[in-house]
């Protein structure tokens, strides 16, 4: 039947006091019901929505409305399912935004936060104004916050002139003048493709207003593909040679109110890594940093660490400690820039694993769009010295100096988002020169990977 008898109760909706029951369309009935839930009268909006479900199942707007009032009544699980199935049968993306917003939202109130988050990107993709994806964006991060789940997933492909990390040269040369050898392949620069992949999983638990502690595992790896005129230049060896992985497990507690000069976060970290599929070392890592704000659009953060390496291989131990000072800021424009200025010691028993280093480096990122296309832009510098380093049996002179001079460019495509991702394109490029030739090489690299918009 296409028409239905609802009674209208004086203390449901005043507006009708004066009857005892009328009879609506289905249309006029989901107009009311509507009404009601923007007036706030939660109950009489979910009844009349109960009851356009009795009369067509695959109500879309009714479905709608029960999942935005179920969870208000206490019942979040049948409000995701009516807002799953809205999704379902929904034809535009209007009704697709709503669904997916209020799916969302039940599933905040039924405390199944990854769902939630999975839904708001749905939310984010259908949204029909900016407004709507601030909105979005915005629960998104509130989302977030109250989740103790907290994951990362990075992916990228980057065609690179330098897979290995080798010499521009095939010779090998001290100070440009004093001839050692030749260098075999794979100490050369070798070209091809690598795809990196990186994923976190933490667990934050002992939270309060001043104070959490995560516990996370962070894996990463990489996968290499020498192009034809590597594996001409190093027969016999296979891309994977130069893969790398790490696992990592750690313990971060933040600290949201430190007293005085005590540190905001205290890290706590045990690590395994590879290399070329073997394992390499392990180590730990300890970790203390403070961030200060300066003002509304300024910020310090000062870190430091230490970290003792264990090896798996022929190579001795070694330990590092390192630290940085961080400053970011945001300008009038909008636009954001960053400076920072580190160093490193590292020791150990073998003199070419003992350096010191430092390191320099900038970013800038305008406030404006290049037509559908964010930019940032990154500069910076490391140097290392080695005080005694040896070329097999032979003894550099005045040991190892290495500088590396580095750049990026970094592009957003933002009119390219699907579910709140979207690809972003970086331009790497970095020249090292050494007074060992073996260390002195190029690396140009464009990579192609995904970005979350929040």
């Amino acid at each position: 039947m296409r028409r239905f008898l609802i009674g209208l109760i004086l203390c449901l909706w005043p507006v009708l006091a004066t009857a005892q029951s009328v009879e609506l369309t289905l249309d006029q009935a989901r107009s009311l019901a509507r009404r009601a839930f923007l007036a706030g009268d939660t109950v009489f909006a979910n009844e009349l929505a109960h009851g356009l479900i009795t009369a067509n199942p695959d109500d879309v707007g009714a479905l709608l409305l029960l999942a935005a009032t179920e969870p208000l009544m206490g019942r979040a699980k049948e409000g995701r399912e009516a807002g799953a199935k809205a999704w379902k049968l929904a034809q535009t993306d209007t009704l697709r935004h709503e669904a997916a917003f209020y799916t969302a939202r039940a599933a905040v109130f039924d405390r199944s936060f990854a769902n939630a988050q999975f839904w708001l990107r749905r939310a984010y993709d259908t949204a029909q104004t900016e407004a709507q994806e601030r909105r979005v964006a915005v629960d998104f991060q509130r989302v977030r916050a109250v989740s103790p789940w907290v994951s990362t997933l990075n992916f990228s492909v980057s065609p690179s002139s330098n897979l290995n990390g080798g010499a521009s040269s095939p010779f090998l040369l001290i100070d440009d003048f004093a001839g050692i050898g030749v260098l075999s392949g794979t100490a050369q620069a070798l070209s091809g493709v690598r795809a990196d992949v990186q994923i976190g999983l933490g667990y934050r638990f002992g939270r309060s207003e001043t104070s959490q502690t995560t516990l996370k595992f962070d894996g990463y790896h990489n996968f290499n593909t020498l192009s034809s005129e590597a594996r001409a230049l190093a027969p016999g060896v296979p891309g994977s040679a130069f893969n790398q992985a790490v696992a990592e497990i750690s313990v971060v507690h933040d600290r949201f109110a430190p007293v005085g000069p005590l540190p905001s976060q205290y890290s706590l970290a045990f690590g395994r890594s590879w290399f070329g599929g073997q394992p390499l070392d392990e180590y730990a890592r300890l970790g203390l940093a403070r961030q200060v704000r300066l003002g509304q659009r300024s910020s310090l953060t000062l870190s430091v660490q230490a970290e003792e390496h264990w090896s798996l291989t022929t190579v001795p131990d070694s330990r590092g400690f390192e630290g940085e000072i961080a400053l970011r800021h945001r300008l009038q424009s909008g636009a954001t820039m960053g400076l920072s200025v580190g160093g490193v010691e590292v020791t150990s028993p073998s003199v070419n694993q003992t350096y010191t280093g430092w390191s320099l480096s900038a970013e800038y990122a305008p406030a404006k769009s290049l037509g559908p296309v964010d930019l940032a832009f990154g500069i910076g510098v490391s140097t290392k010295d080695f005080p005694t380093y040896f070329v097999g049996t032979f003894e550099a002179p005045g040991g190892r100096q290495e500088t590396t001079v580095s750049a990026t460019i970094e592009a957003q495509f933002t009119n390219a988002e699907v579910l709140g991702f979207h690809p972003v394109l970086t331009l790497n490029a970095s020249q090292s020169t050494s007074n060992i030739s073996r260390f002195t090489g190029e690396t140009i690299g464009l990579s192609f990977g995904i970005k979350s918009a929040f």
